[in-house]
């Protein structure tokens, strides 16, 4: 990220995104994207190259859905639209997610007497479907205590970032971690509760993963140290 934001070929910019797509793993592609956010709109020339390249991707979408998306990706779109087409298959997951979500109502269930999430009936409690379970088992008032400490995560960072504006490499590197951390939660959530497709991107700092917490909390460290 430091290498990018004083890099002059806006191309290398994409390059990791393209890498990672390739493998293919979108929910990582997403998240290295959110790195490059900050520096789209900090470099005018970046930024008018990449409206050009999103509307020649959007304008290419059908033919990616068609001959580039794997099988996989394109059922998790479909089930997305419609989850209960295949209400005990690929629809399963994003339904057991919403029957947790909702059945947590205010206080919650309590500490591991969630029925989804103990009896099994959510699968990946532990990952991708975390804030389900979390939202079964410790209801909205434990969701909105979460909330509150990203709330001020972010709001830190974003004054970390704007009080190092004369350092353009960690000003952007900052802003790029806040981007990572709030999309990623965003997306996560939003696949929760069945707004957002399936993309196997974790809430950041809860659901397990030793790669994303410690990528993470190396990020802030350095943040903090600087």
């Amino acid at each position: 990220m430091l290498v990018l934001a004083n890099s002059n070929l806006p191309l290398l910019h994409l390059i990791p995104v393209a890498i990672i797509m390739i493998q293919p793993d979108l929910g990582s592609a997403i998240s290295v994207l959110c790195l490059i956010i900050p520096v789209i709109f900090y470099d005018k020339k970046i930024f008018k190259l990449s409206i050009i390249l999103g509307i020649c991707l959007i304008a290419f979408s059908p033919l990616a859905y068609k001959y580039i998306l794997h099988d996989y990706q394109k059922e998790r779109i479909t089930n997305f639209i419609n989850p209960l087409s295949d209400p005990l298959g690929k629809g399963y997951n994003v339904i057991q997610s919403k029957i947790a979500v909702g059945s947590g109502g205010i206080f919650g269930k309590g500490y591991k007497k969630g029925t989804q999430g103990q009896l099994l009936f959510l699968p990946e409690k532990h990952t991708d479907f975390m804030f389900a379970a979390t939202a079964e088992e410790l209801g909205l008032v434990g969701i909105l205590i979460i909330f509150t400490g990203y709330f001020l995560l972010l709001t830190n960072l974003f004054k970390k970032a704007f009080n190092t504006t004369n350092n353009k490499p960690l000003f952007l590197f900052t802003l790029g971690i806040a981007f990572q951390i709030w999309i990623q939660m965003f997306i996560n959530i939003g696949m929760n509760i069945g707004i957002l497709p399936v993309t196997g991107i974790p809430l950041p700092f809860i659901s397990v993963g030793g790669s994303s917490i410690m990528t993470l909390l190396f990020s802030i460290g350095i943040i903090y140290s600087s």
